[in-house]
């Protein structure tokens, strides 16, 4: 079967549409809708732009290849059986090891349905926007229901999460008095990490704040190891700083070293000299 037209839109509103190569959560660079390098086809590389229609050729692509997979692990599944399944796996690669398929298979509905929304977690932590599109996935698999165009603009002020994320960052330092307040916050956030600078929180804006705040927890779970030890944790240029002192130190400790062993050398090898001959 060949992907319809619902099946990319769906998809391209789900994982959004970026043009500019970014890094996901975990660090993979990403490009157009949701495409890596391990997908096949384009290589992904740090500074990739593309256009949209190219972003979209490159989403049928890939979706011919996760369909092939579902077809393969759900026979005789009809499109929209089929459809649902393949933006399941292409969001995450698991078809061939999700026990929804098999009570699918069993034309057990209710359980099969229970099942598929339990993947709903990244990090072990349950978000609402997968719960959503599980929902979403599960009404086109089992009611053939397909969901009404919805907003994915991602603006700002309709994210209640983005503000403490902001907040935990410094782009936000005290509540918002006021939904622009938030917007200009990530447009300076955007700005920052070199991103397209639109106040829109788009796969590219979100995987970025993620990063952005794990790098801060581990650095302060860092510092705080380091205060548990006694010493405290030295930031990166101090201990460069620090390393480089130490070096001068030595090189000119060295060099005095040395002028002193060949001002005496004469003396220091006629005690050698005398140590070998046994005289001391």
């Amino acid at each position: 079967m060949q992907a319809s037209q619902k099946l990319v839109e769906f998809v391209a509103a789900e994982e959004g549409v970026v043009t500019r190569a970014y890094r996901d959560p975990v660090g993979i660079l990403t490009i157009g809708v949701g495409h890596t390098t391990a997908a096949g086809g384009l290589k992904v590389v740090a500074g990739m732009t593309i256009t949209r229609q190219q972003a979209f050729d490159m989403l049928r692509a890939d979706l011919r290849k996760f369909m092939a997979r579902c077809e393969a692990a759900m026979p005789p599944a009809s499109q929209n059986e089929l459809e649902g399944a393949t933006s399941f796996d292409f969001n995450t690669g698991a078809i061939n090891k999700a026990s929804w398929v098999k009570f699918w298979d069993a034309n057990d509905s209710k359980e099969a349905r229970r099942r598929l929304l339990l993947w709903n977690k990244a990090g072990g932590k349950r978000l609402r926007g997968l719960a959503a599109r599980r929902e979403r996935e599960a009404d086109i698999i089992f009611l053939n229901r397909w969901p009404e165009s919805k907003d994915n603009s991602g603006r700002a002020e309709h994210m209640p999460d983005l503000i403490l994320t902001l907040k935990k960052l410094g782009y936000l330092p005290v509540e918002p008095g006021h939904s622009l307040d938030v917007f200009e916050a990530v447009k300076d956030f955007q700005s920052a990490k070199g991103l397209v600078v639109d106040g829109v929180v788009g796969p590219a804006t979100r995987a970025t704040l993620q990063r952005a705040l794990a790098t801060k927890r581990a650095n302060q779970a860092s510092a705080a190891a380091g205060a548990a030890t006694g010493g405290g944790a030295l930031p990166l240029d101090a201990i460069n700083s620090t390393t480089a002192l130490a070096i001068v130190a030595g090189v000119i400790v060295a060099g005095v070293l040395l002028g002193w062993v060949y001002r005496n050398r004469g003396r220091l090898f006629g005690i050698r000299a005398q140590v070998i001959d046994g005289e001391v």
